[in-house]
C-alpha cells in the first residue's frame, strides 16, 4: 500500500486512530507526507512505528523550528505519548495552570479555563515552545542528515527519507 499524505492540523488528529486500528496488524507499506510541519512530522514518527517506509516533502530546505509557545492539552499528550515520546515531552514541558486574555492595552478581557482542562483530561495543559516540539520530532525520527536528503535547487524543496 502508498499514500500521499498532505500533511496538515488535521493529520494529527487522523494518523493517531489510523494508527491505533492497524495495531497489531501486519500493515507495511510506503508513504510521502508532504509538509515537516507538527502535523506531518508527527504522521511520519506515527507510521514508521507501525512498519512503513517514509519520506517527509518539505518546500523550505531545512526545517525551520520557529514559533511561540504551545499549551499541550491532555489529548495531545496522549497522542505524543502513543508515539513513544511521553518522557521527551515531560523533560521540556512545564504545567500551564493560569493565563488571562488581556486586550492590547491590558484590560482583563477572560481567564483561560485551564483548571477545567486539568479536571476533564485529568492533567495540566503543558507548556512547551514549538521550537522545542519540533526539535523533540525531528530528533524522534532520527533527524534528517544529508545522507538521507535530497534537495531541488531551483525550487529550494528537500525530501528526506524518515
Amino acid at each position: 500500500m502508498a499514500l500521499i499524505i498532505a500533511a496538515c492540523p488535521f493529520t494529527t488528529l487522523v494518523v493517531p486512530q489510523m494508527w491505533y486500528s492497524m495495531k497489531g496488524r501486519a500493515m507495511n507499506g510506503t508513504a510521502a507526507i508532504v509538509g515537516a510541519g507538527i502535523g506531518g512530522l508527527a504522521t511520519a514518527i506515527g507510521l514508521r512505528r507501525i512498519g512503513w517506509e517514509v519520506t517527509v516533502l518539505e518546500r523550505w530546505p531545512e526545517i525551520n523550528p520557529e514559533g511561540t509557545a504551545l499549551g499541550i492539552r491532555p489529548d495531545a499528550q496522549a497522542a505524543l505519548a502513543q508515539l513513544g515520546l511521553r518522557e521527551e515531552l515531560l523533560r521540556r514541558t512545564v504545567p500551564y495552570r493560569q493565563a488571562v486574555i488581556r486586550t492590547p492595552q491590558g484590560e482583563r478581557i477572560a481567564d483561560l479555563p485551564l483548571e477545567r482542562i486539568e479536571r476533564k483530561g485529568g492533567a495540566p495543559v503543558l507548556m512547551l515552545s514549538r521550537t522545542s516540539l519540533m526539535n523533540m520530532l525531528v530528533d524522534a525520527l532520527g533527524g534528517h542528515g544529508d545522507q538521507d536528503r535530497c534537495e531541488d535547487h531551483r525550487s529550494g524543496s528537500s525530501a528526506w527519507a524518515a
